[in-house]
């Protein structure tokens, strides 16, 4: 339930901040709000699903150190996905007898233009 109010009550502070400030500043409080909240969500998803204590504050240090190396794993993730799709062959698929015919066909069609031009 704290959750919950901890949530409703940055959403209403964001919200007023919104209401008073400059474009600039708007942008900078969304990016903001979305960084807290995927904060928020993270953290919850992480302590959840290893049971995770944060009554003490030897629990918060243990907490701490597994959501950053959850965290950190989850970039290295995204270095290699982005690493394989950098080295990935984009390069369409075409048999070389394709592209022959393909070479054959534009020295066809060009040879008749050219005749076409010179009549």
């Amino acid at each position: 339930m704290l959750s919950w109010a901890i949530i409703l009550l940055f959403a209403l502070v964001a919200g007023l901040v919104l209401k008073f400030s400059h474009v600039k500043h708007k942008f900078t409080l969304v990016l903001f709000v979305l960084f807290v909240l995927f904060l928020f969500a993270s953290i919850s998803v992480v302590s959840k699903s290893n049971d995770l204590e944060l009554d003490s504050v030897e629990g918060i240090f243990d907490a701490t150190k597994f959501y950053f190396s959850w965290l950190g794993s989850g970039i290295q993730n995204m270095k290699r996905i982005a690493g394989n799709v950098i080295n990935f062959d984009w390069e369409p698929e075409i048999p070389e007898t394709d592209l022959f015919n393909l070479s054959e066909i534009a020295i066809e069609k060009t040879e008749s233009l050219v005749e076409k031009i010179n009549e």
